[in-house]
């Protein structure tokens, strides 16, 4: 898109936010920032965060029980019991398990195959959101970021968003700043370095809240 276009654009969608209480230039957004923004979009509330984790350790904690109980006591019962060996011409090795040998051998193997599937997906989701970030281009580059009565206006080289306050959902505190969530499924970023050079930085993060609270929603969650 023609830079000059999208300056006209910007500066015509800020006149749809009424007076501009705050314009702000939002530097390029790093991948390191872009990955914690994935995060921080798919927690939809940080309050229930440990709740799940809690919920989810418990349920590894029963699949274990319902699992290893049944199993240890038929090992136990039977006597069963496991054996291993290698011979390579007049070298052996060999190993015999019983008990809690005997479940060792079953469940390492399982452990490592889930520990390394795990980290499979992980090295390949890291990867694709490398590309996604990289063919984003301007889409996460310096970008000017005006903020009025009826909502705000992002405008670049590559394109021009307005955004009224009715669909912001959320302001999520990050390392490095804040992101400012959309409809749950896109965020804006203000870096420290932009919050620090505020006149206010307090007031400015109460006039985010106040016009949020002025635009309820039912499913607007917690910062």
């Amino acid at each position: 898109m023609n830079e000059d276009l999208t300056q006209e654009l910007g500066a015509a969608m800020e006149a749809r936010i009424g007076v501009v209480d705050y314009r702000l230039q939002i530097p390029a957004l790093s991948f390191a920032s872009y990955m914690r923004m994935q995060r921080v979009m798919l927690r939809r509330s940080r309050t229930r965060s440990p709740k799940r984790l809690a919920w989810s350790l418990l349920g590894v904690f029963a699949i274990g029980l319902v699992i290893g109980i049944p199993l240890g006591l038929l090992i136990a019962v039977h006597e069963l019991s496991a054996g291993f060996w290698i011979g390579i011409d007049a070298v052996e090795w060999g190993w015999d398990a019983g008990g809690g040998g005997l479940l060792l051998f079953i469940f390492l193997p399982m452990v490592v195959t889930a520990v390394g599937g795990m980290l499979f997906l992980y090295r390949a989701q890291r990867a694709m959101l490398v590309k996604v970030h990289a063919a984003a281009g301007e889409l996460y580059g310096a970008h000017v970021m005006a903020i009025g009565e009826r909502g705000l206006v992002f405008h670049n080289t590559a394109r021009v968003l307005f955004v009224p306050w009715s669909s912001i959902t959320r302001v999520a505190s990050d390392q490095d700043g804040i992101f400012i969530l959309a409809d749950h499924v896109s965020a804006f970023w203000v870096t420290e370095n932009v919050l620090a050079a505020l006149p206010d930085r307090a007031a400015f993060m109460a006039y985010l809240d106040r016009h949020m609270a002025a635009n309820p929603r039912a499913d607007r969650s917690p910062a």
